[in-house]
């Protein structure tokens, strides 16, 4: 390295993080040292947790995997604007996509190449908060995590038209046979000092919603979360269920708190379930829009409607000392998408098929899964694949959901055969087609010059071949066309 050249200078007033350097100078020289100086008053609180050095020049890919390595391992951030690669190269963080997300990301997992394996995590930029699980993950699997930098952490129900709270974003990177629960607790003293105080009759709860395409949190859709105050006064969450993309907020509010969530099926008009917490039964509700008020009662916690027409309501409960809550809520009827997909594919002779459905209708967009034998395929519209056996594809828009079978057979070109070839005038001319062969065919004969010579038709045919016989020597043309099939075969005729 240039001589008294400074990679960075550690203030030890700050909170901890990832310093690395890449020198790529042509000057390099073979010979040198590296100095690494530690400050004088460093205390024990801010040692230098591990340090690799690589002697050679490696690529900004190889910086950003050793950084994510060092990062989900100490629970210490890299800067906003930086990518968190997997020691198998994915991408498990993409500061583009994740832009408004990208604040004190955190993770945990399993890089089982590089001995680092973590079923909790907190970080050391915003203590106080941990997100854990019971089980070990598999070998390169993770979860990450980062906010949106705002500076509310808990926010009061009746502040959530405000947008100044914390939203933390969720990404997963599991085995698809990994639904494993999630735990959340905040300590008390970050609690304490999110909040000005917790009455009785309040509670902390945390808010979980699926990612939508405007990239929002839904109030009236998503799941609820109770916290209990455990022996240390820390507030836990338990058995939470994290999607991929999901997003999630921390809510101040009191006892009697009405949750509304959506249901939405296929061809039907949205369900609400309405979930009354911790209030005095019965309940009385109103809902209500510019066309029609009705009116329910419920004597426990759970209500379920399903009888309203699509549109924006109102919704007011009252419990039965008077406490009150309101909400708006819009119903709304979604359309089952249109797809084609045939059930029957060939292998070309170059030995692959590429497949892609046809979207014949879709008001959104589709997510595809393509299976064999269970397994998982491809995430993609369209797929590439090269072995004969039997396949299924799921298809959703994140409401409805349609699965469509089909298998891919070996190159039926290959199995059909033309004889004798040379043949004599007026001779019997086979055409054999494998003994499986059901589909509709098509055969036409030409001369040398392209004339049409003789035309042959059969549909769902259950013979193996076609005979003929041509009347006049010369050369011609037998051209075979079926479903995602043709074959032309040169005869002579003599």
């Amino acid at each position: 390295m240039k001589q008294n050249d400074t990679i960075t200078t550690l203030d030890s007033n700050k909170s901890a993080k990832i310093v690395s350097y890449l020198h790529n100078d042509a000057s390099f020289s073979k010979k040198g040292k590296l100095f690494i100086d530690l400050l004088n008053n460093q205390s024990n609180e801010d040692d230098i947790l591990e340090i690799i050095f690589i002697p050679k020049v490696v690529s900004l890919f190889m910086k950003e995997k050793v950084e994510t390595y060092l990062s989900l391992k100490y629970g210490i951030s890299l800067e906003e604007n930086q990518y968190y690669r997997s020691v198998s190269n994915d991408t498990l963080w993409n500061p583009a996509t994740l832009a408004d997300f990208s604040k004190d990301v955190t993770g945990m997992g399993n890089d089982s190449d590089n001995f680092y394996n973590k079923n909790k995590s907190y970080n050391y930029n915003l203590k106080g908060i941990e997100i854990y699980t019971d089980t070990i993950f598999n070998a390169k699997n993770y979860v990450l995590w980062g906010h949106n930098s705002k500076s509310k952490l808990i926010v009061n129900h009746n502040e959530l038209t405000i947008n100044n709270y914390k939203v933390w974003h969720f990404k997963k990177h599991l085995d698809s046979i990994d639904n494993r629960l999630f735990k959340i607790k905040i300590n008390q003293e970050l609690w304490n000092s999110a909040i000005d105080t917790l009455l009785v009759n309040e509670k902390i709860y945390l808010y979980v919603s699926h990612y939508n395409s405007q990239g929002t949190i839904e109030l009236s859709s998503g799941q609820y979360y109770e916290g209990v105050l455990n022996a240390s006064n820390d507030i836990v969450f338990e058995n939470i269920n994290l999607l991929n993309d999901s997003r999630f907020i921390f809510i101040k509010a009191p006892d009697m708190n009405m949750l509304v969530r959506k249901s939405i099926n296929c061809d039907e008009n949205t369900k609400l379930s309405l979930d009354f917490i911790e209030g005095t039964y019965p309940v009385n509700l109103t809902v209500s829009n510019n066309l029609l008020s009705r009116k329910y009662n419920s004597e426990n916690s759970k209500l379920v409607i399903d009888d309203l027409p699509e549109g924006k309501y109102n919704i007011t409960v009252k419990d039965k000392f008077g406490n009150e809550k309101k909400s708006e809520v819009e119903i709304k009827k979604d359309k089952k998408f249109q797809v084609k997909l045939s059930e029957n594919w060939e292998l070309t002779e170059n030995g692959f098929v590429i497949i892609t459905p046809e979207i014949l209708d879709s008001e959104k967009n589709l997510e595809f899964k393509w299976y064999k034998d269970n397994e998982v395929l491809g995430l993609e519209k369209t797929i590439k694949l090269n072995e004969e056996g039997n396949y299924s594809l799921i298809i959703t828009n994140g409401i409805c959901e349609d699965k469509f079978d089909f298998k891919v057979n070996s190159n039926t070109s290959n199995l059909i055969s033309l004889f004798p070839n040379p043949s004599k005038v007026s001779e019997e001319i086979t055409l054999q087609l494998p003994n499986d062969f059901n589909k509709s065919v098509e055969i036409k004969i030409n001369d040398i010059n392209g004339k049409l010579i003789k035309l042959m038709k059969r549909d769902n045919i259950n013979e193996n071949s076609f005979k003929f016989k041509i009347e006049t020597s010369g050369v011609y043309f037998v051209h075979l066309k079926s479903e995602n099939l043709t074959k032309v075969f040169k005869v002579i005729v003599y």
